[in-house]
């Protein structure tokens, strides 16, 4: 059960260390109109947070499901 919990934290750590990437780089707008901004971080961030979440979710359920087994006995 640690070893998800760990799991779990390192991803949001992850989501949180892309958004935080993404506002300390910035956004820019060219001379010539073209918007400059690293656009990869924010699916990055959605994809690492979407895993945290399914993972605690999993977890969650998991630790139901033995509480409830465990009181049926």
């Amino acid at each position: 059960m640690e070893k998800n919990l760990y799991v779990i934290i390192i991803f949001f750590i992850l989501a949180i260390t892309c958004i935080a990437t993404y506002n300390i780089i910035g956004v820019e707008v060219a001379e010539d109109g073209r918007l400059i901004e690293s656009f990869g971080f924010i699916p990055l961030a959605l994809f690492f947070s979407t895993i945290g979440v399914i993972s605690a979710m999993d977890m969650g359920i998991r630790f139901f499901v033995k509480l409830i087994r465990k009181n049926i006995r």
